[in-house]
């Protein structure tokens, strides 16, 4: 089991540095954003990004999760180069249609969801933006099928570089505003979409085999539903702000937003490049289901340590990386980084429904969850505000992940580790109400005391029986090999360090 929780995690780190790289720009430009930008044209671009990714869903029909199911499908690379060559063609026919259905309807969206077709124009570039970051998503998914990890990793890399560059060209120096971060972001991703191309479909050839894309459809159209309940559990609550509160505050509540989104930036992105691979060839083993339960209990423990860091820090993090008016997006952090837990675990949580194919049944769960968090917004966020959506984006989470874990465990029975799921979410809890009790000081001294205070988890879990056996074993062979590479560290065929003995 150690071998293969092994190879998921070099598989992990890899191909997760690549998407990382992706996504790096957002956060290292939130200084420049929130200091050449209002919260309320944050809000304006929150709300465009929400609606791009609404309608993202319709661009390819679940092309993404059907490359990653039938590219290993099939053994011969003849048909694997077709799975890919089908997708990639028919994403780009069905996402030119969409755009051309989308664009002379630009005015009317303004108006729907910003109030004003003084918008219009913005609501363009996005719409042609999105049909490009479609195809590129889809692009990036066939390397990961194909585990081409330097060319990911490589041009995630110029992609980051191209776009920083150049939002501080139209945001920081011709002062654009927030049709300048759409420019940066369509050049910068047509360049690397062109470059994917280039380099893809020489290997496979141009082949739109009516065949396979039948079966992929099949599989991968389920996946709309759910991406649609997704959407409405993830993002519903911005447009019940804009009803209900300021643009201002759906500004500040996108940048808590984004922040807590950390947790799934780093553990679940990283996780998920390879796991929605891996799983279906660890289905062949004989320990398929332990090793299942066991990822799981990994994951879990890595998300909680992580959301625990950002939900004790956020104070922190607003004022290290925002203006002072943005200041008050700390308060949500903590809410939406408990949340993003539950949101997260889905990925090994729905494990039998992908082995089974019932990706249907995933759909249902998370229409149901859904129901329950506009409901929530509903009742919550006229009275509370950005904290009531916070609440309700929480509740509804829980709510996904029980619904999703129950109609799995239907499907396909795994052992997972229940107990030591409670025994995570104690040790978090207490180092987070400890956290709450330190004593005001300036950030930088608030950091290091907090920073030392989050040790406390890992302490906790360290003593209170938390580890198996062969996991301690792990740990121990892990420090001593790393001790083994050291300098003056103890070597192969040495004894203890005692002079004179058997490797003297």
């Amino acid at each position: 089991m150690i071998r293969e929780l092994r190879t998921l995690g070099r598989h992990a780190l890899i191909y997760g540095s690549g998407f990382l790289l992706a996504r790096a720009a957002g956060f290292l430009l939130v200084p420049l954003y929130t200091r050449f930008l209002t919260p309320a044209d944050y809000g304006v671009i929150e709300l465009l990004d929400l609606t791009g990714f609404f309608l993202a869903t319709f661009a390819a029909l679940g092309m993404e999760q059907a490359v990653m199911k039938f590219y290993h499908a099939f053994d011969t690379p003849a048909d694997r180069h077709r799975v890919i060559s089908t997708a990639v063609i028919f994403a780009c026919l069905s996402g030119l249609v969409l755009v051309a259905v989308l664009l002379p309807l630009c005015g009317l969206f303004a108006q729907l969801v910003l109030g004003s077709r003084r918008y219009e124009g913005l609501f363009r570039i996005a719409f042609v933006t999105l049909f490009v970051t479609s195809l590129l998503s889809l692009l990036k998914v066939t390397l990961r099928a194909q585990q081409r990890s330097v060319l990911f990793t490589s041009t995630s890399s110029v992609q980051v570089v191209v776009a920083i560059a150049l939002n501080i060209v139209f945001v920081a120096v011709l002062r654009l505003g927030p049709v300048g971060i759409y420019y940066s972001t369509l050049a910068s991703s047509s360049l690397v979409a062109a470059y994917l191309v280039w380099q893809i479909f020489p290997e496979t050839g141009a082949h739109l085999d009516i065949a396979k894309l039948k079966r992929m459809l099949g599989y991968g159209v389920y996946f709309v539903p759910a991406g649609l309940a997704s959407f409405v559990l993830n993002w519903t609550d911005r447009y019940f702000l804009r009803a209900y509160s300021t643009m201002d505050e759906i500004g500040l509540y996108a940048l808590g937003y984004k922040i807590s989104m950390i947790v799934v930036l780093l553990v679940a992105v990283p996780f998920n490049q390879i796991w929605h691979s891996y799983l279906f060839e660890l289905e062949k083993q004989a320990n398929a289901k332990e090793v299942y339960a066991r990822v799981a209990t990994y994951f879990v423990l890595a998300l909680t340590a992580v959301a625990l860091g950002i939900a004790m820090l956020s104070r922190e993090i607003v004022v290290v990386m925002a203006a002072p008016a943005f200041a008050g997006a700390s308060l949500v952090v903590p809410v939406v980084s408990a949340a993003m837990v539950f949101f997260c675990v889905d990925n090994v949580f729905q494990v039998g429904l992908l082995l089974k194919g019932q990706s249907n049944r995933l759909s249902s769960a998370r229409w149901i969850a859904a129901g329950v968090n506009v409901a929530l917004n509903w009742l919550l966020i006229p009275f509370y505000g950005m904290m009531g959506a916070a609440v309700a984006t929480l509740l509804s989470f829980m709510c996904s992940a029980v619904l999703i874990l129950r109609q799995a465990q239907q499907a396909y029975p795994v052992p997972f580790e229940y107990r030591r799921y409670a025994h995570v979410a104690a040790a978090a809890g207490l180092t987070y109400a400890v956290s709450l009790v330190l004593p005001p000081s300036p950030t930088w001294l608030a950091i290091a005391s907090k920073a030392a205070a989050w040790l406390l988890f890992p302490g906790l879990l360290l003593v209170s029986g938390f580890m198996l056996a062969e996991e301690r074993a792990a740990v121990v062979r892990l420090f001593r090999d790393g001790l083994r590479g050291m300098p003056g560290g103890p070597q192969e065929g040495m004894g203890p360090g005692i002079a004179g003995g058997p490797g003297q």
